[in-house]
């Protein structure tokens, strides 16, 4: 099953964004002042564009809240989701910001598809396994392909 994952990701892929790792069992972080920080730098800003599969999606507000992010001095590593194309599920890429303590603080980039004016979510750690947020594709976080950026 990860061989067609890979396939797919060179067909969707530029070879320059390759480098990837599958990571499993992440764990959710305890640390509520990280949450609190990154809540508040996620409501801060927003997109001025809205959501548009293949136009602009989890890919494109990806690299934006990872760029935001650093600039606040928070670390981010982009995790993908990969499925084949005909699949019931959907393909998807999230924001994993480590805690320090080998636990992560998962951030949703599409929250502002269901129109919160923010530049993404916090989730909530109960939602973590069961959402499949602690488990995909690790993709070095300076390759995430974009098609341009928009902001406000």
């Amino acid at each position: 099953m990860k061989l067609i994952f890979v396939a797919l990701l060179l067909v969707v892929l530029p070879a320059s964004a390759l480098e990837m790792q599958y990571v499993h069992d992440l764990r959710p972080t305890e640390n509520m002042t990280l949450v609190g920080n990154l809540k508040e730098i996620l409501g801060n800003d927003s997109y001025d564009k809205a959501y548009q599969e293949g136009v602009f999606d989890c890919q494109d507000s990806c690299a934006i809240t990872r760029d935001v992010l650093a600039k606040h001095g928070y670390e981010s590593i982009a995790i993908a989701r990969l499925v084949p194309k005909n699949s019931s599920s959907e393909s998807h890429m999230w924001l994993a910001v480590p805690d320090g303590a080998g636990r992560y603080a998962f951030v949703e980039t599409t929250i502002f598809a269901s129109g919160v004016p923010a530049l993404g979510g916090v989730v909530i750690p109960t939602d973590v396994r069961i959402m499949g947020y602690d488990q995909g594709y690790k993709i070095a976080s300076d390759q995430i392909p974009t098609r341009d950026i928009w902001i406000k």
